[in-house]
């Protein structure tokens, strides 16, 4: 029996030991079957490339469901996939409608944060999510701004958010991005590499893409480019926002404040009390005003203004600005260490503006002016204002009712938030409401030239108390001039149109040389031009009337075309008008200049300027920089001449100015001019001192 026993437990230990290889070598077979028979991967619907259009492949994505009322990225995500080989994948999308974020990491260009709100899910359309990343072997790479998030002590800072809305280029050019601008973020050693979209993904072919400011540099973004960048820290942590400039010469280390204290912020209603509501609240926007150096407004997050959170000393700024346009800007506040917990807003005391219109031919004043505050630009034109309007207008009391039936054709050409009337002396008192800021007054009457008045300059007055006075503001007659604005608009170009006058001597009246130190065309006070005038449509606008003057029609945005401007002198009696006829347009003659070092190579990233000199005006053009062969090009008017320079104020040096002449009628088209830069030049451009 003890060996019968004995048999059986070897038995039974055997069977075991055979159940248990079986079962060992069943799990990988089980295992491999459910891969072959696994249900295949969503095919792709969205893809990821670098800045340049490539793939990147072999990414990890992780979504997270945003919440609508905050930026903060969760701490948990609700999938992680991988890109395929050509940068694809299935956008996943949580169970509830939502906004997302997808944070894409791939080892060879670093971490990148792509939002999608809800709207843009639903409304499609952005298939294919180009991120602000350059590969390691991108000629990109040396122009893409780079470096290190780091907290006080030197530490890393992983997971910050950076996002740059604009660079700006030596010489002070601006590069816009292209839209949808996604973010870079710094990884676990806190290193960040970002280059700015600015051209669609044709920039790579031979097409020349039309974007703002794209002919005024090269298709790379020079080196010595400053990158102006907005640095979010990690959702959770201590630290506080910053806004700041970044060169793409050396390596940044940008350092994220603790915060010191929690705080939470009250809002004052104009109609008394507190905003409470949260759907009001979301429309509020709070800016910390950043000192030092760099100086900027830095957003304040949206859950810190709903729900609190922790702040660092210094000034604040709130504003309320909803869809429909209305606003509430309410008086800053310091915030220092012994500041309350609770932090409120409070709404400003109304800014009241005072001054005297008066007759600019006698100096008397004019009783029943109109004088408004303006708030926003529109067309600019009150010839087409029918002497019928003029009448309705004038019919209302001292304090226009800017939506009232006699003022709805006024508010075709004017954003006006308060509009008052002068009295018997010519004086007015016109009050800036809480909701409402004005960066400039109008002074404005039938035949009458408007006069524009800037708000800005009166600064200095404000900051010691709730009023200003503007001073006098002249009025001076107005003529009418009928224009007819003919264009090909077949050519699938626009052009933008804005009259100017420029006064003759001869029989000029004995008030003219009161009128010319009135009229400062760029200046803080000055006779407001129409804005722009509609093209091949006949129409009228206000001159000065009385005095002899010419006509000169400019296109401040479009030097690719001409106005056929001629020297015709006009002089109109006060509330005539005139014709002048057909306006029309000729092509500009494009100059190429090619800027070289003393070693005859191209010079990249210079900055040339043309100098533009008119009858009242003397002024460098906005910076074109030279592209990777050294060359920039200008549109200037036929039978024109004049000089280009390389102009250029290095922060850590003195101005140089390095200048060739150009003739329109004698230039060779086959021939570039050329400018020669010195070495020490040459290094200013290329931003050698900030090494």
């Amino acid at each position: 029996m003890i060996e019968d026993e004995g048999a059986h437990m070897s038995r039974w230990k055997a069977l075991t030991r055979f159940r248990l290889r079986f079962l060992l070598l069943l799990v990988p077979i089980c295992a491999a079957v459910a891969w072959w028979m696994r249900p295949p991967p969503p095919p792709a619907d969205h893809w990821i490339t670098d800045v340049e259009g490539a793939p990147i492949a072999g990414a990890r994505l992780h979504f997270f469901q945003m919440d609508e009322r905050s930026e903060a990225l969760p701490t948990v995500s609700y999938a992680r996939i991988t890109t395929d080989n050509e940068g694809g994948f299935a956008l996943r999308l949580p169970e509830e409608p939502s906004g997302i974020a997808i944070r894409i990491t791939q080892a060879d260009y670093g971490t990148a944060l792509v939002r999608l709100s809800q709207f843009d899910i639903e409304r499609g359309g952005n298939s294919h999510l180009r991120l602000p990343l350059v590969s390691p072997n991108s000629e990109l790479l040396d122009r893409a701004v780079h470096g290190k998030v780091v907290n006080t002590d030197g530490e890393p800072v992983a997971g910050a958010e950076i996002y740059c809305p604009s660079v700006r280029t030596p010489g002070d050019g601006l590069v816009s991005p292209v839209f949808p601008n996604h973010s870079a973020m710094s990884g676990v050693d806190g290193t960040f590499r970002l280059y700015l979209p600015n051209r669609p993904l044709s920039m790579f072919s031979d097409e020349v893409a039309r974007v703002p400011h794209g002919d005024e540099r090269g298709q790379l973004i020079p080196l010595n480019s400053e990158y102006f960048l907005e640095v979010t820290p990690p959702s959770g942590s201590a630290y506080f926002p910053i806004s700041l400039s970044v060169d793409n010469v050396k390596p940044a280390t940008i350092e994220l404040s603790q915060t010191t204290r929690e705080h939470q912020f009250e809002f004052e209603s104009l109609e008394g009390g507190l905003i409470v509501d949260p759907e009001l609240r979301q429309w509020i926007t709070v800016q910390y005003h950043q000192q030092g150096e760099q100086r900027a407004h830095v957003p304040v997050a949206r859950e810190v203004i709903r729900d609190g959170g922790s702040l660092v000393a210094g000034e604040y700024s709130a504003e309320f600005r909803d869809s429909t346009g209305k606003t509430i800007r309410w008086e800053n506040l310091q915030v220092t260490d012994d500041s309350p917990e609770i932090l409120r807003f409070k709404i400003p005391p109304p800014v009241v503006f005072r001054g005297r219109v008066v007759d600019g031919t006698t100096g008397e004043p004019v009783a029943g002016a109109f004088v408004g505050g303006r708030s926003g630009t529109r067309r600019q034109n009150l010839a087409l204002i029918t002497p019928q309007q003029w009448t309705a207008l004038e019919a209302e009391s001292d304090e226009v009712d800017l939506n009232g039936q006699a003022f709805a054709p006024f508010a075709e050409h004017y954003t006006f938030d308060a509009v008052v009337r002068t009295d018997e002396d010519g004086r007015f008192e016109l009050s800036q409401p809480p909701d409402s800021e004005f960066y400039a007054m109008l002074a404005f009457a039938r035949d009458q030239l408007p006069y524009y008045v800037r708000v800005h300059p009166l600064r200095e007055q404000l900051e010691q108390g709730p009023e200003a006075d503007a001073g006098t503001i002249p009025l001076f007659p107005a003529a009418r001039l009928t224009v007819h604005p003919k264009f090909d608009l077949t050519t699938g170009q626009h052009v933008s149109l804005s009259p100017h006058w420029l006064f003759e001597e001869g029989d000029q009246p004995a008030w003219y040389s009161d009128l010319q130190k009135a009229h400062h065309e760029y200046g803080d006070r000055q006779f407001d031009y129409v804005h722009w005038m509609k093209l091949n449509e006949k129409q009228p606008i206000l001159v000065p009337a009385d005095v002899r003057f010419r006509i000169e029609f400019r296109t401040p945005y479009d030097d690719e075309w001409n106005p056929d401007n001629r020297s015709e002198v006009f002089q109109i009696a006060t509330g005539d008008e005139a014709d002048f006829g057909e306006l029309t347009f000729s092509p500009g003659v494009k100059i190429e200049v090619r800027v070289t070092g003393p070693d005859g190579k191209p010079v990249e990233g210079a900055p040339v300027r043309r100098l533009i000199v008119r009858t009242n005006e003397r002024a460098w053009s906005i910076p074109h920089n030279s592209d990777a062969d050294g060359l920039v090009h200008f549109y200037v008017p036929p039978k024109s001449a004049g000089k280009l320079a390389v102009l250029y104020h290095p922060p850590q040096g003195k101005r140089f100015e390095a200048p060739v002449q150009f003739d329109a009628e004698k230039y060779d088209p086959n021939k570039p001019l050329e400018i020669e830069l010195t070495k020490k030049q040459v290094e200013a451009v290329k931003g050698a001192w900030r090494e």
